[in-house]
């Protein structure tokens, strides 16, 4: 095993991988901390990334953290902390090098949009952790253009709420009505309806459906709820949404089945309140 010559920290909470990715990361070179919760690896992100520190430094992130997936927030939303306090100066610039084994293009993007430097595909593997190292020791700080800028701030003032809660040890509330209902008109057919409480705002529903690793995973949160409320008319009306069906329609639909037509618009209006509820359960 090469003796380390640069500084690394994981952060990944599965016992196995995190000691699969130790010994790999080792053997190529690198010095590797461990922290196996998001608390804990934005803890000794701050510390190995203090300003003071002249070493080089990297971050390896798993996008799955189990902190994050309960609120259902990607791994890449940490790295938004972490680069928007680096674009701050309030610690030095270093590669954020995301890890995931359901690797597609859309949560590639997200992850890089979110601040990330590079993301890979697991397991890790000899050329990969190889490719760390160069990219770690090399390191020289990108010119960041303004719009990615204000994208991982914007990521960033989220997820710093949930670091909160999560060191509270509160569930994260970050999944509020207003949130739902951005994410509802974010990636499924749902229009406003005219007594909405909430505006459409295209800037925070860029933001959560990143936050949640691309318009997939989000539209995955949303068919859990349309499948475990299958039998009542606001998981019907998910459903239907998902498919792509107008408001119009899917009110037609529901009073085929024998649904009253002004119960259903009641139950359309608070449907994002209704989800809502139902996340805040599952935690």
């Amino acid at each position: 095993m090469i003796d380390g010559t640069l500084d690394l920290l994981l952060i990944e909470d599965d016992p196995m991988d995190a000691t699969v990715q130790t010994l790999i990361l080792r053997s190529v070179g690198c010095r590797v901390s461990l922290a196996s919760s998001v608390v804990e690896g934005e803890d000794l992100a701050m510390a190995m990334l203090a300003t003071t520190n002249t070493q080089p430094v990297g971050i390896v992130t798993d996008l799955k953290l189990r902190d994050l997936i309960l609120s259902r927030i990607e791994g890449s939303a940490l790295a938004a902390v972490l680069a928007g306090r680096m674009l701050d100066g309030l610690i030095r610039p270093a590669p954020i090098i995301a890890i995931t084994s359901d690797m597609t293009d859309e949560r590639r993007n997200e992850a890089l949009s979110a601040g990330c430097t590079l993301v890979l595909s697991k397991p890790l593997r000899i050329d990969q952790a190889s490719q760390i190292y160069d990219l770690t020791m090399h390191y020289t700080t990108p010119t960041v253009d303004p719009v990615r800028a204000h994208g991982i701030q914007l990521l960033r003032g989220f997820m710093e709420k949930v670091l909160s809660s999560l060191r509270e040890n509160r569930p994260p509330t970050v999944w509020t009505a207003e949130a739902i209902f951005q994410i509802l008109c974010a990636v499924t057919s749902y229009s406003p309806p005219r007594t909405a409480a909430f505006a459409l705002d295209p800037h925070k529903q860029a933001v959560l459906v990143r936050s949640m690793g691309g318009s997939q995973l989000a539209r995955e949160l949303l068919e859990r709820y349309a499948l475990m409320a299958r039998e009542t008319p606001a998981g019907r009306m998910i459903a239907l949404y998902l498919e792509g069906y107008p408001t119009n329609r899917v009110i037609h639909i529901l009073i085929d089945r024998g649904y009253a037509k002004s119960y259903l618009y009641r139950v359309n209006e608070h449907l994002p309140e209704l989800i809502s509820k139902w996340i805040a359960a599952q935690m």
